[in-house]
């Protein structure tokens, strides 16, 4: 029995050695590949197209002889590499009074210029963008939605800040998306909430000359 007990403890010794030698140095390993598979996942999610929302088709609404910037719905993208471009050019555009439907970014490798899509190159919506992004190319493509994208990249040199916000509209009649909240300068029934009809209370009335009991 005593030559045994040291034999275990020197074996258990070596088992202990040999774990930590080997076992663990994988185990840390498999760890940082987690680690790094996870950040992988995480960057490409965060660069990777977003989906986007699919507008309504267009509905046709009068104008009063212009159409502005709050009646134009633009969804801008960005094409390049520079983070934050599209939340920027959105928020630029947003100011100077456009509706903004979509921000995210695009993989396009076909695009490598600013460009403004929409349904037809003289589509008075895309004149109208087109004037705040004086080099872009216009790629129309027939959409029935009427709304506008714009897609930049890393050349692009910034907005024309002095572009007008509104453009004339031949005939006064042009084809947009759909708002919950009639614009300036638009009407339709499909833009019109009806008014609800209040509910008037009956106020109670108080009889001034009370029956006088009579005896039993």
């Amino acid at each position: 029995m005593g030559a045994t007990c040291p034999s275990l403890v020197e074996w258990t010794d070596t088992v202990a050695r040999t774990w930590r030698t080997f076992v663990s140095p994988i185990l840390l390993l498999l760890v940082v590949g987690a680690l790094a598979a996870a950040g992988y996942w995480g960057y490409n999610t965060l660069i990777s197209p977003w989906a986007t929302p699919t507008p309504a088709p267009c509905v046709l609404q009068t104008m009063a002889g212009e159409l502005t910037a709050g009646q134009v719905t633009v969804r801008v993208y960005n094409n390049g590499t520079v983070p934050g471009r599209a939340r920027t050019i959105s928020t630029q555009l947003k100011d100077k009074g456009f509706a903004i439907g979509f921000v995210g970014n695009s993989k396009d490798s076909a695009i490598t210029a600013t460009t403004i899509k929409g349904a037809t190159a003289n589509a008075p919506e895309i004149a109208l963008v087109k004037g705040f992004f004086p080099d872009a190319t216009v790629v129309p493509d027939q959409r029935t939605t009427r709304t506008v994208d714009v897609i930049v990249v890393d050349e692009f040199a910034g907005l024309k800040e002095d572009a007008p916000t509104s453009i004339a509209v031949p005939g006064g009649t042009v084809c947009l998306p759909p708002s919950p909240t009639p614009s300036a300068g638009t009407t339709g029934a499909q833009l019109q909430r009806p008014t609800p009809t209040p509910t008037v209370k009956p106020t109670p009335t108080t009889d001034t000359n009370p029956p006088t009991p009579q005896p039993t």
